[in-house]
């Protein structure tokens, strides 16, 4: 036999035996089928992939009333919850205003606005000051990290005594007692992600 002929056989047989452990290495994970007999076993292997998940349930809207005699911060406070399938409940949180300012306008046309800030915290925190996320016109308005949810299922539905999460709206009190008489209205779009 030439070098040549011998070369090309050797090749022929490593190419072989990879293909081989190829097929050997994939059959081992697969379905297997049984043989022909008095019973016949079969194998069949199963799997569940599951992602990261977040959902954010529980949200009221705000409704804010100034009728000149407070003589505090117009703050508003909503609980909510949300809810993670991590073993780290940490997510990120992004609150954006359609206004793009986090300002109220006035739904009949006025010019007056009125400035307002967000703060969101876990639900333990007391007030607004122990916050450790806010977004306002003067804020840097990044998405917020740190914050924890729950992998609670109740978190899912988020019945009655479930929240975990606080969210303060807190408005500029000086031009909430200066602004024409009308409704001021924004819209926040809260986003949550795992991190």
């Amino acid at each position: 036999m030439t070098k040549s002929i011998f070369k090309k056989v050797v090749r022929t047989l490593m190419t072989g035996a990879v293909v081989l452990g190829v097929m050997q290495a994939s059959m081992s994970y697969a379905a297997t089928d049984g043989a022909l007999g008095a019973t016949s076993e079969g194998k069949v292997n199963i799997t569940l992939t599951t992602n990261p998940l977040v959902k954010i349930t529980g949200l009221d809207d705000i409704n804010m009333v100034f009728d000149g005699t407070s003589t505090d911060i117009l703050t508003s406070e909503v609980q909510f919850c949300v809810f993670t399938n991590k073993a780290d409940p940490k997510y990120i949180m992004d609150v954006e205003s359609e206004n793009q300012s986090f300002q109220l306008t006035a739904a009949n046309g006025n010019t007056d606005t009125v400035d307002y800030n967000v703060y969101v915290a876990n639900s333990s925190v007391s007030n607004h000051n122990g916050a450790n996320t806010i977004w306002g016109p003067e804020q840097g308005n990044e998405p917020a990290s740190g914050l924890e949810g729950g992998n609670e299922e109740d978190l899912l539905v988020c019945g009655d005594g479930a929240e975990n999460t606080k969210m303060w709206v807190v408005t500029n009190e000086l031009q909430a007692k200066t602004v024409q008489p009308d409704s001021y209205t924004d819209t926040l779009t809260l986003t949550v992600s795992a991190s």
